[in-house]
């Protein structure tokens, strides 16, 4: 009941709004069927979509499933050369990414861990489709440099197994201050050594990797202070490995725990002090690398693709279909209904279906552009539906519309950018930039409900924010 009000006002408003601004509100005998957008949403964002995320080969089959939903309902191409498609390059540095599928498995000691509760996360460079069993061998922070006294490699047999190091460098722990911590004296007296090199993550990994290891594991030490320090975004790049090795990027401090808190008669300091008294004696150049006790089991993903412009891979496509207006005149000028049709895809083994944000609003332009056509519905402007792709990237398809207008529309000539962002819950239905044109919240409340009415909350807005800040009108 809830989701068909909110629907049914969403749909009403653009509609209504569709025909404004200097006209009076036209009474729309029109039946709105909430199940009809809902079954358009259940498409959407079905797990077969993988989250939409763009230049997919799964948002690439939703492009084609609009665009036969917008011809089969009798809309114009509104693209480019008469079709229903505007390609986008998603270009920079948030159009370059990996898509990893499959969910990895991590079991140490019979117990399972879980890379959807952010247990654990994999790198994607990882060689794929690959499982890996062995032992793990703690090797402090995977410093390999005898020039500067310390290798942590040196008397441990890391080949076939699995490498567990911490990130960063021994400068980063301090020497414990208190009443029952003995204070360190070479804390304030040792000069810190120079590890810039050896503190990227990317080091560490090799060197595990040229050493033998089956896998490597990075631990942030420090989580408390930076909780996401774990979790950074891994390089995008194809894999660098020539035989089966798999990155472990970031462990959750109870999979730390589980790997070295044994005993369980000794406290939460007493470990803490134990593990850190380890990093204290890798600081004087002590290497403390031991074989662990611990088994484990990692499955990385079953296939893991790169797309960006340094791939060859980035162009997208909005997909757009239009209504001319009736008026010989004014259909030279546009309205524009649009929604953001991407979502975030699949990570860490998780989809993100995107069923509010947004197919929600996607649901909307389609149901409109097919209830317009069904009904003859026929507005003096000429009306623009447009589903954008990249928004969650930057609002790229949208910015890349207002610079690059298709089938002959110019920006200067749109009178109105209907926006439509998660429509699809809620109690009440907000409407920011409802206050910034009175005449046109004049109209829309004139002609609706009392009773929906009372569920929207309109406010002053933009431009800025989702999709709006590409199309700003003066």
């Amino acid at each position: 009941m809830k989701f068909n009000r909110i629907i049914h006002l969403s749909i009403l408003f653009c509609l209504v709004l569709i025909i404004v601004p200097n006209v009076t509100a036209q009474k729309i005998d029109i039946q709105v069927d909430g199940q009809q957008i809902k079954d358009l949403i259940t498409v959407m964002a079905r797990d077969e979509t993988l989250g939409r995320k763009p230049l997919t080969p799964e948002f690439f089959k939703m492009h084609e499933w609009a665009k036969d939903k917008f011809k089969e309902w009798g809309l114009e191409p509104g693209g480019n050369n008469g079709t229903f498609f505007q390609s986008v390059p998603i270009a920079g540095t948030r159009g370059t990414y990996s898509v990893s599928k499959g969910t990895p498995r991590m079991i140490i000691n019979e117990r399972e861990f879980f890379i959807q509760f952010d247990d654990f996360s994999l790198d994607p460079r990882s060689v794929q489709g690959k499982k890996i069993k062995s032992n793990v061998v703690f090797a402090g922070y995977g410093i390999s440099a005898p020039d500067k006294d310390l290798d942590e490699y040196s008397g441990v047999d890391v080949k076939g197994k699995f490498v567990f190091v911490y990130k960063g460098t021994p400068n980063d722990v301090q020497a414990p201050r208190g009443f029952f911590s003995p204070r360190r004296s070479d804390d304030t007296k040792q000069k810190p050594e120079n590890w810039d090199v050896e503190v990227k993550d990317s080091t560490k990994i090799m060197v595990a990797y040229e050493k033998g290891a089956a896998g490597i594991m990075l631990y942030e030490p420090d989580q408390d202070d930076d909780p996401y320090s774990g979790y950074r975004r891994a390089p995008v790049e194809k894999s660098p490995f020539k035989r089966d090795f798999i990155v472990v990027s970031s462990l959750s401090e109870r999979v730390y725990k589980w790997l070295f808190w044994k005993d369980f008669q000794e406290s939460d300091r007493a470990f803490t002090r134990r593990m850190d008294g380890l990093r204290l004696d890798i600081k004087e150049k002590k290497s403390c690398s031991f074989e662990t006790e611990n088994d484990i089991l990692v499955s990385g993903y079953e296939k893991t693709d790169l797309y960006g412009e340094k791939f060859g891979n980035h162009e997208c496509r909005n997909v757009i279909a239009k209504l001319t207006g009736s008026d010989p005149a004014l259909k030279n000028e546009y309205i524009v209904l649009g929604a953001h049709y991407d979502h975030l895809g699949v990570q860490n083994g998780r989809i993100y279906n995107g069923a509010d944000d947004n197919a929600s609003g996607s649901a909307v332009v389609m149901e409109v552009a097919r209830l317009m056509v069904k009904h003859n519905f026929r507005p003096k402007r000429t009306v623009y539906f447009c589903l954008w792709t990249g928004e969650e990237l930057g609002l790229i398809g949208s910015q890349y519309w207002a610079d690059n207008p298709t089938a002959g529309a110019t920006i200067e000539k749109v009178v109105i950018n209907f926006n439509m962002d998660m429509v699809g819950r809620g109690e009440q239905i907000g409407a920011p930039g409802a206050l910034n044109f009175p005449v046109i919240w004049d109209v829309i409340k004139a002609d609706m409900d009392s009773t929906l009415l009372s569920i929207v909350s309109p406010s002053e807005g933009g431009p800025g924010g989702s999709d709006t800040r590409a199309i700003t009108l003066t």
